[in-house]
């Protein structure tokens, strides 16, 4: 598969002309965790860090990847969670003051305002406009004051913005992700911010494979026209890679992110190889 994987994405730089260097207690938590938050501690974590930022007059929310695949009935290895009315000196306070972390709390994004503990990803709200090409042509401001609307509109997909709470054991949806779920819908939360970021396309993909959901007319066309731009050409290798891995290793059927690709155009302008393959008989 690793041989599989790097050709793919090997033959995408040969068709681009590029050279790329290589809940609460017994609500939502503990199955957001696996059900293993006794053992590795992150759950007392969460609990603990969630109070200390309402008691310092912030909010945490439990937001993104693991909140739908709790909604979907899955396990989430990762926790990412967003604190909103905290600055960033305040939220680096209470990180200090909780003894209890499973792990050394790491700044892996200073400008950012991103942290991790262990497994969990915890960051304050920020804004992303697009200022150069590529997957990181961004210029990002943190801004803790911002709405939940205003603060999911960087992410990529309804199914992706949903909030939980783990001190009221709710799950907010601020867009249309709990119904788009029951549906089997993916839908862009942003038609501009999503196009702003050309690797969302090989998002898509894999996660047609992974749940088996429909892409909208809409975010399909988009797609498309992205495809057609060229912006792709500019993603750096390594991150396609892990797109094709989470569709190739993670699909219960993988064919239908596939069909999606050859829909968009993508088999036919970067991986010919392949896509002279959906013409031979199996």
């Amino acid at each position: 598969l690793d041989i599989f994987l790097n050709k793919l994405v090997d033959e995408r730089d040969a068709q681009s002309g590029l050279q790329i260097i290589p809940s609460l207690f017994g609500g939502l938590l503990g199955p957001l965790l696996g059900g293993k938050d006794e053992d590795n501690g992150e759950g007392d974590f969460i609990r603990k860090f969630c109070k200390a930022v309402k008691a310092a007059g912030g909010h945490a929310y439990i937001i993104g990847g693991a909140v739908r695949d709790k909604v979907l009935g899955r396990e989430s290895k990762d926790i990412d969670i967003e604190v909103f009315g905290l600055s960033q000196s305040k939220l680096e306070g209470v990180l200090k003051g909780l003894k209890q972390s499973p792990k050394d709390v790491k700044m892996v994004g200073e400008q950012f305002g991103v942290y991790k503990v262990g497994n969990i990803d915890i960051s304050l709200p920020r804004t992303e406009s697009k200022k150069g090409s590529g997957h990181k042509g961004f210029e990002v401001k943190v801004n803790p004051n911002l709405s939940m609307q205003e603060a999911i509109k960087r992410r990529d997909l309804t199914i992706n913005s949903l909030f939980y709470d783990p001190l009221t054991d709710e799950i907010i949806d601020v867009t249309t992700g709990k119904e788009d779920i029951k549906k089997g819908v993916l839908r862009f939360n942003n038609k501009e911010k999503f196009a702003e970021d050309p690797l969302r396309v090989y998002r898509v993909m894999q996660f047609i494979g992974r749940l088996g959901f429909k892409p909208t007319d809409d975010l399909t066309q988009l797609c498309k026209d992205m495809v057609q731009s060229g912006e792709l050409d500019t993603l750096p290798k390594e991150r396609l890679y892990e797109e094709w891995e989470k569709l190739l290793t993670k699909s219960e059927k993988p064919s239908l992110g596939l069909h999606f690709a050859k829909d968009i155009g993508l088999l036919q302008k970067y991986y010919p190889t392949l896509d002279m393959l959906s013409k031979v008989g199996q």
